[in-house]
């Protein structure tokens, strides 16, 4: 049995997956540490709506809203990812950096690799560990980077659906 100690209430957000041409849901729930699904739906899309990003939006919400009504899913609450165009992913080595300095270090590295606004945008990394490069040792740090834009309209989108976020992955 999987022992993730979730705690709080036993009904947990919805978890939502807007592929390419594909939507999927699932609701757990958590109850004296045994974790059921208690609603799952997937719908895929026309080959069509995807050519047309306004088209594609409406038939996502209308769809989520579809799956919400005919569902067994409770509450509005959603955990949501952005679609993978929307996110941009890099390695980086970086010499040995003092924490403090990471932050900065990622900053210029966005602004040059993606054209994104570090002030703006949203980053976040994951320390992979140290590497050899040759005869020197480097942290290697897994960067994410979206922008602020795609973030908004994801959180509309989702709104519009009737749906509230709680938390983007």
């Amino acid at each position: 049995m999987v022992n993730l100690r979730l705690k709080n209430r036993a009904q947990k957000p919805i978890g939502l997956d807007i592929g390419n041409n594909s939507i999927k849901m699932i609701q757990l729930s958590v109850k004296r540490e045994r974790i059921t699904v208690i609603a799952a739906d997937e719908a895929r899309f026309d080959l069509d709506i995807s050519e047309n990003n306004e088209q594609k939006r409406n038939h996502i919400v209308n769809t989520i809203k579809q799956m919400l009504a005919n569902g067994n899913f409770h509450g509005k609450d959603v955990i949501s990812c952005l679609p993978n165009e929307k996110v941009k992913i890099t390695s980086l080595r970086l010499a040995e950096t003092k924490p403090d300095q990471v932050e900065e270090v990622l900053k210029r590295e966005v602004a040059q690799r993606f054209a994104m606004d570090p002030d703006k945008d949203s980053i976040n990394y994951m320390p992979v560990g140290s590497v050899r490069q040759g005869d020197d040792v480097r942290d290697e740090l897994i960067l994410f980077a979206a922008g602020d834009q795609a973030i908004r309209e994801h959180i509309e989108m989702l709104e519009e659906a009737q749906l509230a976020p709680v938390a983007i992955d």
